[in-house]
């Protein structure tokens, strides 16, 4: 069944796969803020968003960018705080820091608090933030 769904990828124990989960959506969200962060480093010196999402399109975040620019995906906000805070509990319990990790959820938070718990994250990277 989960063939119709998608690739499957057996990734070993029972659980993993959950902590795979994290992981994968804890880069995901941190990208996406690291993306919203160099076009506001772009507002900021005057150079055209644009500009900056094509040089970023070019290099190794190129799918990340993709993904922001898609229409048919979805990833809640809400979601993506969600599971950033499991990350960072999973780290922390562990005696580990993540503070990219950290500040992403950080974001994520400040997003879901103002209005944008449902929106996809790709709106991260858009001008119209709170």
């Amino acid at each position: 069944m989960l063939h119709d769904l998608g690739s499957v990828h057996p990734v070993g124990d029972v659980g993993d796969a959950a902590a795979v989960k994290l992981a994968v959506n804890a880069a995901l969200a941190t990208a996406v803020v690291g993306i919203a962060d160099a076009l506001t480093v772009a507002d900021a010196t005057a150079i055209a968003r644009e500009v900056v999402l094509e040089a970023l399109a070019r290099g190794p975040l190129g799918a990340v960018v993709a993904r922001t620019q898609a229409t048919g995906a979805r990833f809640g906000i809400r979601l993506a705080h969600k599971d950033a805070e499991l990350a960072l509990r999973a780290v922390t319990r562990d005696g580990r820091a993540a503070p990219a990790l950290h500040a992403t959820a950080q974001q994520l938070r400040h997003h879901v608090t103002h209005g944008l718990a449902e929106a996809d994250i790709s709106r991260l990277v858009r001008r119209e933030m709170p």
